[in-house]
């Protein structure tokens, strides 16, 4: 299977901008006390953060957008880069490897439920992570 589209392109669209775009929907909408925000204070741009926080549009936004969407495009963009790196030589015996993050990040997810790991349990994470585990696959070609 080959990448439909030019390489570069991909790269900016399929890896970089869904990072880029999580990152920016946890800088607005998700709670100043994680772990981000500290380092946002290391790299002195805190204020810079804060100004984005309270400047900013669409305040209202669902529950699944602030909490879900970030990971599964998180999960979106590390698939595309497994295609990049494996140079699109995806067939029956090596197809796992590019589901490994959505299967790691799901089973991360059941442990929360167990308690194994710190953080909340929630089934929308998990559908989360093996739609967008899947979607970089749709634009793969059999050529």
């Amino acid at each position: 299977m080959i990448l439909r589209i030019n390489t570069y392109i991909h790269i900016i669209f399929n890896v970089i901008v869904p990072i880029i775009l999580g990152v920016m929907i946890y800088i607005k909408y998700r709670n100043i006390n994680i772990i981000m925000f500290e380092w946002f204070d290391l790299f002195c741009i805190d204020n810079i953060i804060f100004y984005i926080r309270n400047h900013s549009y669409l305040s209202n936004v669902p529950f699944w957008f602030k909490y879900n969407f970030p990971d599964g495009l998180w999960v979106y963009s590390f698939t595309n880069l497994m295609i990049l790196v494996w140079k699109n030589n995806i067939n029956k015996s090596n197809f796992y490897f590019f589901y490994i993050i959505s299967l790691i990040a799901s089973s991360l997810e059941v442990a929360q439920l167990y308690r194994i790991i710190p953080g909340t349990y929630d089934l929308a994470d998990i559908l989360f992570y093996l739609l967008f585990g899947f979607l970089p696959f749709l634009f793969l070609s059999k050529k």
